[in-house]
């Protein structure tokens, strides 16, 4: 992402503008719906605690901070959801995103009961944490 905004950096004209939105390194959060119902059951776990994020989120800040002169630089965080409607499909979006990422054994098995009790009700909502900067430019 750095090497990017070093490239968007060359066409920025002075007082032009860049936004950047990068993921940050907090854990996942995992809600469990089943209408009418909704409860945070636990969080995405990482065996490495997420290391490219913090690496790319420290690389990006330090970057911004010291090698960009800055007019402004507006941050502002949010969340972000994934849902998904099924185990399998949950499982297989775990398996896509990170290498190692796991769930806990307890939420797993909290899932896989609520799926197998009433499918057609049950879906597993995933908040991320990301920030978008919008940095202008001397």
């Amino acid at each position: 992402m750095v090497h990017a905004l070093e490239k968007a950096e060359e066409l920025v004209s002075p007082g032009g503008v860049l936004v950047v939105v990068h993921d940050r390194p907090l854990m996942p959060v995992v809600e469990l719906h089943q209408d009418p119902k909704h409860k945070v059951v636990g969080w995405l776990q990482d065996e490495e605690g997420f290391p490219l994020l913090l690496q790319a989120d420290g690389a990006l800040a330090s970057y911004i901070e010291s090698s960009l002169k800055l007019l402004d630089d507006d941050r502002r965080d949010f969340s972000y959801c994934t849902q998904i409607d099924s185990l399998e499909g949950f499982t297989q979006w775990v398996e896509k995103q990170w290498d190692t990422s796991f769930l806990p054994f307890q939420l797993e098995e909290l899932i896989e009961k609520s799926f197998i009790e009433d499918e057609q009700r049950t879906k597993v909502i995933v908040y991320r944490e990301a920030r978008i900067r919008k940095i202008t430019v001397k």
